[in-house]
């Protein structure tokens, strides 16, 4: 291995694309967000655009990928710049993508839908949340609260079984399990939970 102190900081940002949680939305076309001008494929594009569940707001747009933007992207909403944020990434294919706080501006559901798909199509890359959210948590192979300024690894808290009197008959359990832990150690989300796949 090679300590990444001695790596440049281009080659390292050439390995991993970012989603921050306020999405950037730059000049231009739909298009030229999605690309910045970068050789992919129209097909490759379109597929990206599906993955991150966009192809009804493509549809929606009065010139589809043509339409301007504007000025920070105002005629998205917040979801949906964070939508395109997202596909930018994937589409950048760099082998570390870093999500933070990537879906809060998403509902429940989209959300729950996004980050199946997304993930399937991180299978070959190292993705790394940031989330304070049970539903990107729920989906990684590891999940690390931060404490007191050290990572923990709650993997294995937030999987494991709830005792049946904690589980209602209605109850869904891994909701459940994230409010038992949620109540018992207040600190685990609250402090930026770090979950990687």
């Amino acid at each position: 291995g090679v300590n990444i102190r001695h790596v440049p900081l281009a080659e390292i940002r050439l390995q991993v694309s970012v989603v921050w949680q306020e999405s950037w939305v730059f000049p231009g076309t739909l298009w030229e967000n999605l690309v910045m001008n970068q050789d992919v494929s129209k097909h490759e594009v379109q597929r990206i655009v599906e993955v991150c569940q966009m192809k009804d707001l493509v549809a929606g747009l009065p010139d589809g990928y043509e339409t301007k933007l504007g000025a920070g992207g105002m005629v998205l909403s917040a979801g949906q710049r964070q939508l395109l944020s997202i596909a930018r990434a994937l589409i950048r294919k760099t082998p570390i993508l870093l999500l933070d706080e990537a879906t809060a501006n998403i509902d429940l559901v989209s959300e729950s839908q996004l980050l199946e798909s997304l993930l399937y199509e991180c299978r070959d890359r190292i993705t790394i949340i940031t989330t304070h959210r049970a539903a990107p948590a729920m989906l990684t192979d590891w999940v690390f609260a931060c404490r007191r300024g050290h990572l923990e690894d709650i993997t294995a808290q937030l999987r494991a079984p709830l005792p049946l009197s904690r589980v209602g008959a209605n109850s869904n359990v891994t909701d459940e399990r994230v409010r038992a832990l949620l109540h018992e150690q207040a600190d685990v989300f609250e402090n930026h939970a770090a979950s990687g796949v």
